[in-house]
């Protein structure tokens, strides 16, 4: 497994602090919603993206085994 996975999340990570450290001084209320809202439309973007990606090596490994199955069939 590849490390860019992991400092993708790091970046986040150390993105996010820095950006909540700065705004620590507006109101929490705010800095709550804000987070929540980037988090909902990455979570959602995240989610996508893997099922777009799932659907496509569904679709992948059942064309695959409809091609096997026709190769044996012998009538």
């Amino acid at each position: 497994m590849s490390n860019g996975p992991f400092l993708i999340v790091g970046t986040w990570l150390v993105v996010d602090n820095n950006l909540t450290g700065k705004a620590s001084s507006n109101d929490a209320l705010v800095v709550a919603c804000l987070k929540g809202l980037v988090a909902g439309v990455g979570n959602t973007d995240l989610a996508l993206l893997l099922g777009a990606i799932g659907i496509g090596v569904w679709l992948h490994l059942r064309e695959r085994h409809e091609h096997r199955r026709n190769e044996y069939d012998l009538t």
